[in-house]
């Protein structure tokens, strides 16, 4: 795996805008909130914002040609951390991010960003961006070039074979995303992008927050989406009965040679929503409920979370009134009572199971028929209605009763009255914790596979995917809201807390279950960088979000005895919504209503208007009146491929996907170069693995040929030396390189030899001697540091002893560490 100095050098490339970010900016012409300053340094000159939250500048500039792709190019200095948002300001079509710094060894060079985009209009514009305090955006040089076309990959056959490529959690953003008004535009733009890089895979979702958004005959479906218009007023347009655009999808798919897998983030179905019955006290007397009993006799009458709104039958109230609020009338009576969340349904009654097992055979039987199609992802969140979501839920009376007469507890069955919910769950916590775990997760394990059962009798190679997230709520995952301070500290501190295997299980998701399913394939999430406006002065815990990523080795170890595991990778964003606010339609809104009304993908039943108000803008009419702030903040150039590699390295993953809200389209040379040495891997685990750390290789064999793939983990070359059937190779790895090798014989024997530059060996040993002289100083009175230190100083002297840098890396970088370094007054940061 190599990366091409240029990618689009057999591309006709047509400038069309450039700029010198240090020159004089311009009233009236340029754009910029907050104070810039241009800086003269080593690198060069640049423009950098003030380290205020949200301060920016930017340009606007005309194509001549709107119907082609273009690209985006933006010098930045990598010399210091940062964290660099480039948006166009109103919609997601030049959207991307990168943080430099921290956790990533700074390379004290300019560097260049590229960024594929396909213009909305003719007239564009450009923005950089801060969002994070004390590390401010900064930006050399902007040019922009019309391209003639998207050069494709070379393409690798499917069957048989990994995938990779791109999923989404949000599929709002259809008519607001790569340059499209409509689905069908959208949708041209994705596949000429994923024959750019080379990716084969789409995993996009069926089911959103209120239930299926393609049509579907056993659950009532619907669809809405933003469009931002070509003069950048954004709208909401939604229709209470879902277009087919999932079929027109597979056709071209099955034309092209991708796969596609819908994925379900599954909070609540309509049938489920007309049986409710939340009626606390009506409850406590004995009826019936299908919904959620909580442990204090709390009815769960919605995930209250921030996905209640989002039902086309709620749109008009939300225009009507400017903004959704919590004491709406909504659809099906829905009511937001708390702030505990989990999921609205007991997914252990009956009726819930016949309709979920019914919807998801309703899905396979619709799409099976492509041969694109290979299944459905489930999302595990706080509010997914295949578990319990963590240990505060489930105590209703049929649930408890079934546990009961199944596990020989019938001092459960005196446990009676209108406080029996509570008095049942201190009883079992007490004395039963451990066996109503593993009952729950069985249970769950039972449902799982109906459901997989169920797919795999229309299609016999479908795949249901548990694809279990650590975003974007993961604190709820485990206890939910309430009662709980300061629980992002209590999430970053990994050797003090259970492993987020221990806490799946406190849900319901025994992963354990699930290693040698057939049809079942298991994905973790893996967030990048989110909400980083909580970094704001600094705080340990905020620098610190990988630590479950890389060092839960519980959950690692699963993965690796996973016979069909995936890698997913969260494209989180950073979300500056200013007043965001919606509107009904005015006079002023008629020429773009009619618009939407025409577009090829759908006719709406109700449009509205949105928009994000900056008052900081206000007083610029150079600018846009229509704003959007909203920027994945991922790692720069090669960096991005660490989580990729990782998942081979880690636990050999099958396919591998990455996204969000859009498309990382400023990664495309990484994205090549990975897909072309992936995609030749069968798609099977490999049998034979050697040297995990800092470099694992793995390989397989058939009888016939033979497929051998290294990895380095490292952010550094690394020389290797390795060995087929007693011939030696010799290497160069590259940072965070995935190599692959095909054979066309038989492999007996194969191994590896590396060589770590001494120089970075004496830069851990210096680090290492450091972190753990400050772990020692730690009072030994403070509970946290009593359950986390033995374990932290164990691993760190392990990883150190046996030269497993990559894992030394992160254990350095952890939270417990830089704490006790920063307790100090030492700066956290590698050498």
């Amino acid at each position: 795996m190599s990366l091409k100095k240029d990618l689009f050098a057999g591309v006709k490339k047509t400038l069309v805008f450039s700029r010198d970010c240090t020159e004089p900016l311009r009233e009236g012409v340029d754009f910029w909130i907050g104070q810039t300053c241009v800086k003269d340094t080593p690198l060069g000159k640049y423009r950098e914002t003030d380290p205020a939250d949200n301060s920016r500048f930017g340009f606007r500039f005309d194509t001549p040609y709107p119907k082609l792709p273009h690209l985006l190019e933006v010098d930045y200095p990598d010399d210091r951390p940062r964290v660099i948002c480039v948006q166009d300001g109103v919609s997601y079509d030049l959207t991307s991010g990168l943080s430099t710094g921290g956790d990533m060894v700074c390379t004290g060079r300019m560097r260049t960003l590229q960024e594929v985009f396909w213009p909305r209009a003719a007239d564009l514009s450009v923005l950089i961006c801060t969002v994070s305090g004390e590390e401010p955006a900064a930006a050399a040089a902007i040019r922009v070039y019309a391209l003639s076309e998207l050069p494709a990959a070379q393409k690798e056959p499917t069957a048989g074979r990994r995938t990779f490529g791109i999923q989404y959690e949000d599929p709002c953003g259809t008519g607001a995303s790569e340059g499209a008004m409509e689905f069908y535009t959208w949708l041209e733009h994705h596949i000429q992008f994923m024959k750019l890089t080379g990716q084969n895979r789409l995993v996009y979702p069926v089911n959103w927050y209120h239930g299926p958004i393609v049509p579907v005959g056993t659950q009532p479906h619907s669809r809405f989406n933003s469009v931002v218009a070509p003069d950048r007023r954004s709208y909401g347009r939604s229709k209470m009965e879902a277009p087919d655009w999932l079929t027109p999808l597979l056709e071209r798919f099955d034309k092209e040679g991708f796969v596609f897998s819908g994925s379900l983030t599954l909070l609540r179905l309509g049938r489920l929503m007309e049986r409710m019955n939340t009626d606390a006290k009506a409850v406590a007397e004995g009826a019936e409920t299908i919904n959620n009993v909580l442990y204090n006799g709390q009815i769960q009458g919605s995930c209250n979370d921030w996905t209640y709104p989002y039902h086309p039958a709620n749109f008009p109230e939300i225009a009507r009134r400017g903004e959704a609020t919590r004491d709406m009338d909504l659809i099906y009576g829905e009511k937001c009572t708390s702030d505990m969340v989990s999921p609205i349904f007991n997914c252990l009654h009956p009726q819930v199971q016949s309709q979920i097992v019914d919807y998801f055979v309703d899905l396979a039987e619709r799409y099976a028929s492509h041969p694109s199609f290979t299944g459905l992802s489930v999302n595990f969140w706080h509010g997914t209605l295949l578990w319990f979501g963590h240990l505060l839920c489930g105590y209703d009376d049929y649930t408890v009763s079934l546990f009961a007469k199944e596990k020989g507890h019938e001092e459960l069955a005196h446990i009676a009255g209108p406080d029996r919910f509570n008095r049942r769950y201190r009883y079992i916590m007490e004395h039963l914790k451990e066996e109503w775990i593993g009952w729950r997760c069985a249970k769950v394990r039972e449902l799982v596979c109906r459901i997989r059962d169920g797919m795999r009798s229309v299609r016999r190679d479908l795949v249901l995917t548990l694809n279990v997230w650590n975003e974007p709520s993961r604190f709820a995952y485990y206890h939910g809201r309430e009662g709980f301070p300061g629980r992002e500290e209590w999430d970053k501190q990994l050797f003090a807390r259970p492993s987020n295997y221990e806490m799946y299980r406190w849900g319901g998701l025994d992963l354990e279950h699930f290693t040698d399913e057939k049809g079942i394939s298991v994905s973790v999430e893996r967030g990048f960088f989110r909400d980083v406006e909580e970094r704001n002065g600094r705080p340990v815990w905020s620098r610190c979000l990988t630590d479950p990523m890389w060092l839960d080795q519980k959950l690692l170890d699963v993965l690796d005895r996973t016979e069909n595991s995936a890698g997913f990778h969260f494209d989180c964003w950073v979300e500056r919504w200013g007043e965001s606010r919606s509107y009904e339609l005015d006079e002023s809104d008629r020429e773009n209503e009619r618009l939407i009304r025409q577009l090829p993908d759908f006719t709406p039943d109700y449009i509205w208007r949105s928009n994000c108000i900056y008052r900081d803008e206000i007083q610029r009419p150079f600018f846009y009146r229509a704003g959007q702030r909203i920027t994945s903040v991922l790692p720069p150039d090669w960096n991005i491929l660490e989580h990729m590699t990782a998942d081979l390295a880690r636990h050999d993953a099958l396919n591998v996907t990455a996204g969000g809200l859009y498309l990382d389209k400023s990664h495309t040379e990484q994205q090549r170069a990975f897909a072309k040495a992936y995609e030749k891997l069968p798609a099977v685990k490999f049998s034979h693995t050697e040297a995990r750390d800092p470099v694992t290789l793995r390989w397989h064999t058939d009888g016939k040929r033979g497929w051998v793939y290294l990895v380095n983990l490292e952010p550094y070359r690394i020389p290797v030396t390795f060995t087929v059937n007693g011939e030696e190779r010799r290497i160069r790895l590259a940072p965070f390189e995935l190599r692959t090798f095909v054979f066309s014989f038989r492999l007996r024997k194969v191994g590896c030899r590396i060589s770590v530059p001494a120089k970075t060996v004496k830069g851990y040993e210096k680090d290492t001697a450091r972190a753990l002289e400050a772990l020692d100083r730690r009072n030994a009175a403070r509970v946290v540091w009593q359950r986390a230190i033995p374990e932290l100083e164990q691993r760190i002297r392990k990883a150190s002893g046996t030269g497993a840098y990559a894992t030394l890396r992160h254990l350095l970088q952890s939270y417990f560490v830089r704490l006790a370094l920063e307790e100090d007054g030492v700066e956290s940061k590698l050498q």
